[in-house]
Formats: structure tokens, sequence, C-alpha cells
């Protein structure tokens, strides 16, 4: 054996643990297919440092139960706690934060109740958890984002819910998490953490099965935030996020800076699950199979939501005002960018039809070169 599986496999557990916790998740799974020695010293690791009970026993005595309404509601857990589950750290004073569909919205609740936590509902909230859900679903759309605003035809895209445990007097097996935040989504609540979540560092998510990182590599590797919503609508809360992460160790990359490198920003095509997304089963599979997909070389395959969506930065003038990318559903954004810039290249795009129709800003564009990688190195370079 090596001096390192040696180490790996004979040393106490919190050696291990401070050795392992400094190399990023991918690494650690490289080192687990060297060997059959350092297969099972780093299984052994996972249990500990990826352990979905033992995260959530911060907020539940009973873990699975939670998970198990935590699907049947079809929830996911995001934003900083999802964050801290894949970078093996903890925050202070954060809450748990999951996002659901309007239909499991009363049941997820529901079972907060049960289980010690009180709603405490806001000013504009009815005091009874039921009667707040059923009188807040009428006032919210699907396309606004954020709190709800000051002109009456702009609908919010979501409510928040919040409940809260008081602390034991006794402590007995305490737990420590008191506060869970129930934010509830037309739609699919991955979609919404796509689309509205104002960094890539935040799209990360844990379902009842796996955790899933849209944007791994920028984020737990190279540790950065890349702004993806305007930055300039309200300073003092873009200023408050932006200085809580980089006390984390972050570096936050808006449309000043220069763009980061990697595949997984630069793929304009993107779906939840392909090959840049990393994701961990909560369970073991039988020999042979790996529950720990986090390598950009092995598609996963465990069953995940397939959520297509497409990234592009801000050059293709779709980006909010000071980020450096606009994530999005497909279509959408780049058809507005095909015509707003007509010498990039997005694939399938382009047509004679389309150069017809928008003969003016056309003329003088080279549409026999691939213009999108182009137009990426020649960002790079004026950077």
């Amino acid at each position: 054996l090596s001096p390192c599986e040696l180490f790996l496999l004979g040393a106490p557990g919190k050696a291990v643990d401070a050795f392992l916790s400094g190399l990023p998740p991918d690494m650690i799974m490289r080192l687990r297919v060297l060997s059959s020695s350092m297969f099972y010293a780093i299984e052994a690791y996972c249990d500990r440092a990826w352990n979905i009970k033992t995260f959530l026993s911060r907020w539940f005595y009973h873990v699975p139960s939670f998970l198990n309404v935590l699907e049947s509601s079809e929830g996911i857990i995001s934003g900083t706690e999802a964050n801290q589950f894949f970078d093996r750290c903890r925050f202070r004073g954060s809450s748990l934060d999951i996002y659901v569909p309007w239909h499991g919205v009363l049941e997820l609740g529901r079972w907060l109740k049960t289980r010690g936590f009180s709603f405490q509902s806001s000013i504009q909230q009815h005091i009874l958890f039921d009667a707040a859900v059923i009188m807040a679903s009428g006032f919210v759309g699907p396309e606004s984002a954020g709190v709800p605003s000051v002109f009456p035809h702009k609908r919010p895209s979501y409510s928040t819910f919040r409940f809260v445990r008081p602390r034991p007097q006794v402590v007995y097996n305490e737990v420590t998490g008191i506060s869970v935040q129930l934010f509830a989504v037309h739609g699919n609540p991955v979609e919404f953490m796509l689309y509205k979540f104002h960094a890539t560092g935040l799209m990360n998510y844990l379902t009842a099965r796996h955790a899933v990182s849209v944007f791994p590599r920028t984020t737990f590797v190279r540790r950065q935030q890349v702004v993806c919503q305007d930055t300039r609508h309200d300073h003092a809360v873009d200023d408050a996020w932006k200085k809580k992460w980089i006390m984390r160790g972050c570096e936050v990359v808006t449309s000043i800076d220069r763009m980061p490198p990697g595949k997984e920003l630069r793929t304009w095509e993107r779906t939840v699950g392909d090959c840049w997304t990393w994701v961990m089963s909560y369970e073991h599979r039988k020999s042979g199979e790996f529950p720990y997909v986090v390598s950009s070389a092995v598609r996963p395959t465990l069953d995940i939501v397939k959520l297509g969506f497409e990234v592009l930065p801000h050059w293709y003038s779709v980006a909010s005002p000071g980020a450096m990318l606009r994530v999005g559903p497909r279509f959408k954004y780049s058809s507005i960018a095909i015509v707003a810039n007509p010498w990039i290249h997005l694939g399938k795009y382009r047509s004679l039809e389309i150069a017809t129709a928008f003969a003016e800003f056309y003329l003088g564009a080279d549409t026999d070169s691939d213009s999108s990688v182009n137009s990426w190195a020649e960002h790079d370079e004026s950077s």
C-alpha cells in the first residue's frame, strides 16, 4: 500500500476528514477509482461528509420522514444550504430554504407543523397557514420575480412561508436549525432556481434522492459566483449578498470582469443532468455502480429532471444590467440575440429566411465562420 492509502485507511476519521476537506469533490472521486483500498477509504469519507441524514438532522429528528414528504410534494432544497452540502461547510444563521410547487405547499407546511414548527406570518399574510396559502395563491403570477411590486399590474413570482421551532429548554438531542422557509413557485422549482437566482454559485439543489450542482467547477473548484441577474436595481441588497459571499471566500464576477474559463459556462445549450453537471446519490448502488457522478467526462445516469436551458454571455445583449450571464429557457433569449447580434452563430438558428427578414442587421455580417467561437476569443483578449 502507498503512504496515502495507509494514511486514509489507518488514520483517525477526523484527520482523514481534515485532509480531504481541502480537496474538491471531483478530485476526491478520482482518488476513489485508483484502487480497492482507496475505494473503501473514500467511501467511508463520503458517508461522513455527504450524509444527508446528518446534514438535515440540524432541522429534523426523523430525516427519512422529511425526505418522503419532500418527494411527494415535489420540492427541492436550494440556496445556501445546498451550497453547504456540496462544500462540506456550515454557515452560521442560515435557514433551510425549500422551493415547492403550489400544489405541494399545504402538504409540506402541515407536515412541518406536526414536527413542532410554527407558522410565522408576515404583516401581509393571514395568521393561519392554510388560509395564508389559499389567499396568496391568487396573487402570484409565473412571470415576474421578487417581492410584491409597488406596481399593481406586476405580480410576484413566488410567496414565502416561514416556519420556526422554539429552542427547547432542556437540551436532549437538540435540533439546532430552527428556521425553515417554504418558497411557493409556479411550475418546476428547478426552473425557478435557474431563471431567478442571482448567481451560478447558488444553482445547486437537493431532492429526496440526490444532490445536483449545475455549475460545479465554477462554484466549488474556482470558487466564483457568476452574476446572472440585475445588479443595479437595488444597490443595498446587491452589495449585501456580494459582501456575504466575498467573506465566504468566493469571487463575485460581473459584466465588468473577465469571463471565467470552463465549458460549463461557455456551452450555450445546456441540460440539467448533462456531462457538466455533478450528481450525488444519497444511497449506495450495487457492486460496480458508482453513486457519485462528479466528473465532466461521465454523463450522469441517475433519475433526475432533464431540463434544457441556455447560457449566454452579456455581450450577446440579452443579460440583465451588470450581469455576466443570462441563464434562461431554450430559445427565449437566443432568438433575441441572433437578431440583435447577427454576427454571432447560435447553432441551428441561422437561416436564409432570418437573414432576409433582418437584412439591415445582417448586411456585412460574417456568415462563413463560426463567429461564436471568435466572439469568445475576441472578448477574452479585450478583457
